[in-house]
């Protein structure tokens, strides 16, 4: 059994839902805009956010990995976050939109304006963590990895500026507050998110 059968069996049994919009913490993505300008920080945008018309099924899914892709994530409602060699993503049947995350949309709304916020820097998680500290360094800045944490997220602290520059970057997937204890209380389970191995939850 390999480890996307379960998301692609869920998946399957989801797509009597129909199409619905992606619905991200800060904006909407309808289907129906142009992909937003891409200002990627140091290279091109291997990311891709793929809307389709339904909610994606086996096929879908088997497809989009026979083809080369990686999956990712999955954003609510008919959403997938799949990684490309080259950027490009080939035309498919119900394929609605594709495009990339802006940097505003992987700032969470909760972040505190403060000068400098203790905040969790969630990589993609085909993202190895030598290129985690590379971005990191690039920014002047430090990542700490308490055990605590999954092997995609990373600790920092950080002004709103450099917040926006990690952003900014393609690996970058999320950007939300972080709770201190997170440094000596060694009682935090990592969450694994949407996406398992036994589907989506």
């Amino acid at each position: 059994m390999n480890k996307w059968s379960g998301i692609t069996i869920l998946l399957a049994g989801a797509g009597i839902l129909g199409a619905q919009d992606i619905h991200l913490r800060n904006r909407t993505i309808h289907g129906d805009e142009p992909a937003r300008a891409e200002t990627v920080r140091g290279g091109i945008s291997q990311h891709r956010i793929l809307q389709f018309d339904h909610s994606p099924s086996t096929q879908d899914i088997e497809g989009l990995m026979k083809d080369g892709y990686t999956i990712v994530g999955v954003l609510p409602d008919n959403g997938v976050v799949v990684s490309t060699p080259d950027g490009i993503v080939s035309a498919r049947a119900g394929l609605r939109w594709t495009g990339v995350l802006d940097a505003t949309d992987k700032l969470s709304p909760e972040l505190p304006a403060q000068d400098q916020v203790n905040v969790i820097v969630e990589f993609h998680a085909d993202v190895d963590t030598a290129r985690q500290d590379e971005i990191a360094s690039l920014e002047g800045l430090t990542l700490a990895r308490p055990p605590v944490l999954a092997a995609h997220h990373a600790l920092i602290a950080a002004s709103p500026d450099q917040l926006l520059a990690l952003a900014g970057y393609d690996e970058v997937d999320y950007i939300f507050p972080a709770d201190p204890a997170l440094l000596t209380d060694d009682s935090f389970k990592p969450c694994a998110g949407m996406l398992t191995a036994n589907g989506v939850v």
